[in-house]
């Protein structure tokens, strides 16, 4: 272990610094001691521990070059998110009516005249860009970002009319991202998620997804008898992070900064290259089955030639297009994928 750090020590010196998967330290304080609180670092796993760690013996060059990528890098991850609220700005979620017609239970929810929709609808000719039904649910998209107001605006009887059948919900796709209020009185919130929440929605401002949750669970907590503990709360969309991110929150007449928390669901998976990292709409990579793992096609296209089975996995086929798992890019949320966690990984070094 201590030759793996004095190596990687050494690649630093000499302005190499390769980023891998996970932080390796030696096992005992001493030994930490002994190389200087140099720490090596496996791709993409914590920027912040490598510059703690080799501060001292790191090259000012090096260091300035490092800090350099992690600004750019944070940058790149807020601007994908910005893009992919816009993106989903413009998509509308119309769920049918579970108890509608055969032909929605099945599944197989026809084919959509988008002019015919303009028109119930009340825009303009060429504003929807597509539409597209399957299991029980529609998407519109938009060619602008008009979801929000549509469906705060429009009756649901409106929508029944568009679609030509029972509608259940009308909404438009959010995607969470998280923050952390650092050091929460443990003792004074601990089994009070629910009030916290209104005070931060009714004092704060703050419009929360769900309830706040411990950023360390509760037997921890007890075990290391923890006083101050971090709360993730969650928002509804980038736009509203980095304004809260900005300014704080005045918290019992304290101004508090708010640090960034990354979840599974703010990594991104593109469907067309089966690749993490990136959507299919910034994608400019050969098409890539997120079912098979086989390149030339993707999920969509999908078809196994043993059993018949269309656009989903079946006992022949299952294997990821990110780490050659198997499972599917679909499955990767699970934890059982190695690439999907390396991602992760690389976007909460970045908070």
């Amino acid at each position: 272990m201590i030759g793996d750090v004095g190596k990687m020590v050494e690649d630093i010196r000499g302005g190499g610094l390769e980023v891998r998967s996970e932080v390796v330290v030696p096992e005992v304080v001493e030994r930490v001691r002994a190389v200087e609180e140099k720490v090596a670092v496996v791709r993409g796993r914590s920027y912040g521990e490598v510059l703690r760690g080799v501060r001292g013996s790191m090259e000012v060059e090096v260091r300035e070059s490092l800090e350099e990528k992690v600004e750019v890098e944070k940058e790149e991850a807020e601007r994908s998110m910005l893009e992919r609220e816009e993106r989903e700005g413009r998509m509308v979620e119309i769920i049918l009516d579970s108890q509608g017609t055969e032909g929605e239970k099945s599944g197989n929810v026809g084919s959509w005249n988008s002019g015919k929709m303009e028109e119930e609808l009340g825009l303009r000719k060429g504003e929807i860009v597509k539409v597209v039904g399957k299991r029980g649910k529609v998407v519109v998209e938009l060619k602008e970002s008009k979801g929000k107001e549509m469906v705060e605006e429009l009756r649901k009887d409106v929508w029944v009319k568009a679609v030509g059948r029972e509608v259940e919900e009308v909404k438009v796709r959010d995607s969470w991202v998280g923050m952390v209020i650092p050091a929460m009185d443990v003792e004074k919130w601990k089994g009070r998620m629910g009030d916290l929440r209104r005070e931060l929605e009714e004092k704060v401002g703050l419009k929360l997804m769900k309830e706040p949750v411990w950023l360390v669970n509760e037997r921890k907590m007890e075990e290391m008898r923890l006083r101050n503990v971090g709360v993730v709360i969650h928002v509804a969309r980038e736009s509203e992070r980095v304004k809260w991110l900005e300014v704080g929150i005045l918290w019992d007449g304290i101004r508090i900064g708010l640090n960034r928390y990354v979840g599974r669901r703010e990594v991104e998976w593109c469907t067309k290259c089966a690749s993490f990292g990136h959507s299919w709409w910034r994608c400019d990579k050969r098409e890539k089955c997120g079912i098979c793992g086989v390149e030339g096609h993707t999920s969509w296209k999908h078809r196994c030639g043993r059993c018949n089975v269309w656009r989903a996995p079946c006992v022949h086929y299952r294997k990821c297009g990110g780490c050659g798992g198997g499972h599917t890019m679909r499955e990767a949320n699970e934890g059982n994928c190695v690439a999907m966690r390396m991602e992760w990984n690389r976007l909460r070094s970045l908070c």
